[in-house]
């Protein structure tokens, strides 16, 4: 007779699309009127239907390229390989673009994780804590009082470098109403700037000394040698107007006056 933690185990298996064990089936014996392999079916269908729905909301650009049917057999597909951790809704399908990436079913849209990755990056703003952005007059005031300061990303920033020039694409295939023609993909690679410094979540194009600079002081290193760093990145970097542009786009978080 199957323990409690087997049945669940052998429902859960199931329901992602492991073969009906006869041991469950003998298991459920609750139900009478409706067949315990029907139910089961039932739950499967939902499960899979409403997972569809829950990533398509995650991921819109990428729905949206390859349609609702060939989405829902991703979803499923990517439920099996890599079943929900959680019940949060946004943190679910922090794998689904190298899912993407490495599925033969869509082999012949090699920017298709790009579009997942940057639909993932939207959200992850969307989600992220909210904190008051540097301002020009903060970033003055710091480099006048004293040494020069360490700058820290918003919260809610991510700096991507993706393989394919989906920016474009991927703006288009948010908007389902616009009846502008479709953007080609651009050869790569291109990187991009997500920042949500107050309420809206907007998307940037960045360049390889932006990408460079925002990394280096993600992993905490001083604004000084990150700036030649950033120049050794990109021979056309120009510190003064890539700082302006950044604090200007809401992409460093505040520094805390006395």
């Amino acid at each position: 007779m199957l323990t409690q933690p087997d049945l669940e185990r052998a429902f859960r298996d199931h329901i992602l699309g492991a073969d009906l064990p006869a041991s469950l089936l003998d298991a459920l014996t609750h139900g009478p009127v409706v067949p315990a392999a029907e139910v089961l079916a039932i739950h499967r269908n939902t499960f899979a239907l409403g997972l569809a729905e829950a990533l398509g909301a995650l991921f819109p650009a990428v729905r949206a390229v390859v349609g609702e049917d060939c989405f829902a057999g991703l979803a499923t597909a990517h439920a099996r390989a890599h079943p929900p951790r959680t019940p949060v809704l946004s943190a679910h399908g922090d794998t689904f673009a190298d899912f993407l990436a490495a599925h033969p079913a869509v082999a012949g849209l090699p920017y298709l994780a790009d579009l997942a990755r940057l639909d993932r990056a939207w959200t992850e703003a969307q989600h992220a804590a909210d904190a008051p952005p540097l301002t020009t007059d903060d970033l003055c005031w710091a480099l006048s009082a004293g040494p020069v300061p360490v700058l820290r990303p918003h919260p809610a920033l991510r700096a991507l470098r993706l393989d394919h020039g989906v920016r474009d694409l991927w703006h288009r295939a948010r908007r389902p109403d616009d009846d502008a023609d479709v953007p080609a993909v651009a050869p790569g690679p291109q990187y991009v700037l997500v920042v949500r410094p107050h309420l809206a979540v907007t998307v940037h194009a960045a360049d390889a000394g932006i990408h460079a600079l925002l990394n280096a002081l993600a992993a905490g290193r001083a604004l000084e040698p990150v700036l030649h760093d950033a120049r050794a990145a990109d021979p056309a970097f120009t510190p003064e107007d890539t700082l302006g542009r950044l604090v200007a786009l809401g992409a460093f978080d505040c520094i805390p006056q006395p």
